[in-house]
């Protein structure tokens, strides 16, 4: 699916790695944006575009949350298969700092069933957007943890030597806030996306106009968040090339440039650009455009996810690691695995219509 020039085990989950990691993050991204959303703007009439996104996003948070760590099993599975030592050195390393993601995430959706629930959005306004705020915090740390994870298993055993006498359990290089900058910008055009189809059949359930200002609200929000990216990773591609951080040679940074992923992600994100920046002038074309912005979205973060593995692959995946690769290939139950995923597939399928067809029916019924 996405050659590298890898045998043909290592590639195949490669390429299942980073497609159940971008779904992942897809779902991720919508916790992302609307606790921050709902922080920055949660004061905001329901009779604006801002309104109407807060009250779409409390009911949906809490669902995208859980289906965000439910979609993560998949790609903390393959990691484990791919990366193995390098990876578990770098949990161990981090140790109580990496469990601690579980009892936060455990906080984090309590939070989101109290924002849900709106406990406090009259009484006690502030409140509630101070916990959209902690939420928002939550779900940042868990994403900047990670990156944190990421990089410190692609270091040598020396860092880790070092890292692991100095009893810290946090790891620091310059590397990680504009890689966390890059990756976390295209949160509000993949998510925008979903708001503007969410609240849509919410209007026309209600035989409603949208907010005339919604489209231009995402396309600022969506904008924003793509140029912030578009920076960091341009400034993260020069640093990379310059040897301004430690731990990379010039032959890997040389390496890094050539890839054809990486022209790829900068046209997505763009592409992306010009398309927001046109509805933020016409705002009719959102219902043209929604469909060509998904795509590009979900695209752009394959690219983009391919960009770093493929960096990952040139420093750590040894000979001895592609040859584990495809001893696990051979191994029983493949298909077993595949046949429970198609069958898990199909039953979200049947549920996502049985809930649809009941949904329109009650909205028919209310009508009569």
């Amino acid at each position: 699916m996405f050659p590298l020039e890898l045998p043909f085990a290592t590639q195949f989950y490669l390429d299942l790695y980073v497609v159940t990691f971008v779904v992942h993050l897809l779902l991720m991204f919508y916790v992302f944006a609307g606790t921050f959303h709902l922080a920055v703007f949660g004061g905001a009439e329901s009779t604006t575009a801002a309104g109407r996104i807060n009250e779409t996003v409390r009911d949906w948070l809490p669902f995208a949350l859980s289906a965000a760590i439910t979609a993560g099993i998949a790609p903390l599975l393959f990691i484990q298969l791919l990366y193995q030592f390098d990876y578990y050195t770098a949990n161990v390393l981090l140790s109580h700092r990496w469990m601690s993601i579980l009892p936060i995430l455990i906080v984090a959706f309590y939070g989101l069933y109290l924002l849900k629930m709106k406990l406090f959005v009259k009484t006690r306004p502030w409140l509630d957007r101070l916990i959209a705020c902690f939420v928002f915090l939550c779900i940042l740390y868990v994403g900047y943890t990670f990156s944190e994870n990421h990089l410190l298993s692609v270091q040598s055993k020396t860092v880790w030597a070092t890292h692991y006498a100095s009893g810290r359990i946090f790891y620091w290089t310059s590397e990680i806030l504009p890689r966390v900058a890059t990756i976390l910008g295209q949160a509000f055009s993949s998510t925008a996306i979903v708001w503007y189809w969410q609240i849509s059949m919410q209007q026309r359930q209600k035989q409603q106009e949208i907010p005339q200002d919604l489209p231009r609200r995402l396309a600022y929000l969506s904008t924003a968040g793509l140029i912030i990216s578009l920076v960091a990773f341009i400034y993260y591609c020069l640093a990379v090339s310059k040897n301004w951080y430690p731990g990379n040679s010039t032959d890997e940074a040389s390496q890094l440039l050539k890839q054809p992923y990486i022209y790829l992600y900068v046209c997505g994100l763009f592409f992306q650009i010009w398309w927001w920046a046109t509805i933020a002038i016409d705002p009719q074309r959102i219902s043209f455009a929604s469909w060509f912005l998904a795509g590009a979205s979900a695209l752009t973060l394959l690219m983009g996810a391919m960009v770093r593995e493929q960096y990952r692959v040139s420093r750590i995946v040894t000979d001895n690691l592609l040859q584990l690769h495809q001893h696990h290939l051979m191994a029983e139950g493949k298909w077993l695995f595949l046949a429970f995923t198609i069958i898990h597939t199909l039953l979200i399928c049947w549920l996502i219509y049985v809930t649809r067809k009941a949904i329109h029916a009650s909205v028919q019924q209310t009508k009569r």
